[in-house]
C-alpha cells in the first residue's frame, strides 16, 4: 500500500469530490533501485508530480523473481495526494498539538 503525500491545500484546478494522484512508470532493476521514473498522468501540479518522482527515485523495492533469481521489471504506480485539511480528525496522529491535557 502506498502512503498518500500531504498537501496544505487541494489545488485550485481541482474539483472538490475529485481524487489527488500521479500515476508514474519506472523500471525497477534487479538490486531493487528505480531507474526512468516518469509521470505518465497526474491530477496535481507538476510541482509536487514531481515530488512524489523525486521520491521514487531514492525507493527501493523488492526486485522481481524469476526462476529463483532477481529480474528488473516494469512498474506502474499511483501515488495519491491527501489534503491535510481532509484528514479525518478521529485518526490518532490527527489529533492538534495545542490540545490540553490535564
Amino acid at each position: 500500500k502506498i502512503t498518500p503525500l500531504l498537501l496544505e491545500r487541494r489545488p485550485s484546478k481541482a474539483p472538490p469530490d475529485a481524487e489527488l494522484y500521479a500515476d508514474m512508470t519506472m523500471m525497477v532493476n534487479e538490486r531493487g533501485r528505480t531507474k526512468g521514473v516518469k509521470i505518465t498522468e497526474r491530477t496535481v501540479s507538476a510541482k509536487f508530480s514531481r515530488w512524489a518522482r523525486s521520491r521514487l527515485s531514492y525507493t527501493r523495492f523488492r526486485p522481481a523473481m524469476a526462476e529463483g533469481a532477481p529480474v528488473a521489471k516494469s512498474v506502474q504506480l499511483r501515488q495519491p495526494f491527501t489534503v491535510v485539511s481532509e484528514i479525518d480528525d478521529d485518526r490518532p496522529f490527527a489529533a492538534s498539538a495545542t490540545e490540553n491535557k490535564d
